[in-house]
């Protein structure tokens, strides 16, 4: 856990972002698909936003492995560019827990996007359901990507490397992994999934999700 824990408010509100991007570096790389789910801890479904971003193209305009995200170049001539975007997704992200499956990957893309288009971010407490399902396998039984966490508390994941699909899979299984952990506002705080600061921590590559 990064920075020191306190107890969260019992009205936490959490919302789960995921990103689609044209590469594994958040600075020689870009998003190209960004969403936000607000969910409530019961797993109830507050509100939906997603949005397709192009990417200037030229030296940052490429878009990566179609073959896993299934965007184009044509597919994204019409999106907006991040910068017309940023302002609301930051004000999505405020005085909540950002909840992602390698939240710390999605985090660096965001927070590094913001900073490039000078939107200010407000900090924000991360939540990452791969580190919680990690930890309810002690003895390494069982792997813990995304598709397989939700076929284990059977949450359907449809279209899956989608922003939005992967964001509200990830928001429909965060309260079984809870439940699981046996975790609720007061205790969250103490769990290692939990990080209380907006540094990045250690950010673990997607490279076998990137695989066709």
């Amino acid at each position: 856990m990064n920075g020191e824990s306190t107890n969260l408010p019992t009205d936490t509100r959490f919302v789960v972002i995921d990103v689609e991007t044209s590469g594994l570096s958040s600075r020689r790389d870009r998003i190209l698909q960004v969403a936000a789910v607000e969910v409530q801890r019961d797993g109830t479904i507050v509100n939906e936003w997603a949005t397709h971003i192009r990417p200037r193209f030229g030296r940052f305009g490429r878009v990566g492995p179609t073959h896993v995200h299934g965007l184009t170049a044509a597919s994204l001539g019409a999106a907006p560019v991040f910068r017309v975007i940023a302002p609301d997704l930051a004000d999505r992200l405020h005085g909540v827990v950002v909840v992602g499956h390698n939240v710390d990957f999605d985090w660096e893309f965001v927070t590094r996007s913001l900073r490039r288009v000078g939107v200010p971010l407000a900090p924000a407490a991360r939540l990452c359901t791969l580190d919680l399902s990690r930890s309810l396998d002690p003895e390494k039984l069982v792997r813990h990507k995304l598709s397989e966490v939700c076929a284990r508390n059977g949450v359907e994941l449809a279209n899956a490397h989608d922003a939005l699909a992967d964001a509200r899979a990830t928001a429909q299984v965060l309260p079984h992994l809870l439940d699981q952990a046996g975790l609720d506002p007061q205790s969250l705080a103490q769990h290692r999934a939990y990080r209380s600061s907006t540094t990045p921590g250690r950010r673990r590559k997607k490279k076998a999700w990137w695989r066709p």
